[in-house]
């Protein structure tokens, strides 16, 4: 699986029971309890279907997710977010990665807007110099007027 299909996600969430869900572990002594163990489940199930629902893990060790009227959804579920995995992590290092490259392009910014503070200081402070200067009547004055953006005389 390549890419995640959210469309898809959100029908098979919608389909399967209800969360949250946890894991029930039973303790068993044997093969023979753990097949009893599966027996009593199956007896305990509710409106069960035609079926007996189970997801393959590469062909080994497959799990049970019932017969129940859910039991289906909930492997398809499953299966779907196992696979899901890699497109789901490759999601999440993006948006850090993204969420990165944001932060660092704020900090930029807010570089230049305090450099950007600095230099207007600079500038009020060197036209103080400069504003005397404009009112004397020689090249020096031309020069500090020019400087300010007025005419010399």
């Amino acid at each position: 699986m390549d890419k995640l299909n959210a469309e898809r996600l959100r029908a098979l969430d919608e389909a399967a029971t209800a969360g949250p869900w946890d894991i029930w572990r039973e303790k068993i002594a044997d093969l023979a309890a753990a097949k009893l163990e599966l027996c009593l489940q199956v007896d305990c199930t509710e409106n069960p279907i035609d079926a007996l629902i189970m997801f393959n893990a590469d062909g080994k060790c497959p799990g049970l997710t019932g017969c129940g009227p859910s039991s289906d959804a909930n492997a398809e579920l499953l299966a779907y977010l196992r696979n899901a995995v890699p497109a789901i992590l490759a999601m999440a290092e993006e948006n850090a990665r993204s969420e990165k490259h944001r932060n660092d392009l704020y900090d930029k910014v807010m570089a230049q807007v305090t450099e950007i503070g600095a230099l207007k200081a600079e500038v009020a402070r060197l036209r103080e110099v400069v504003e005397p200067l404009a009112t004397r009547d020689d090249s020096i004055g031309d020069d500090a007027r020019r400087a300010l953006g007025k005419e010399p005389l």
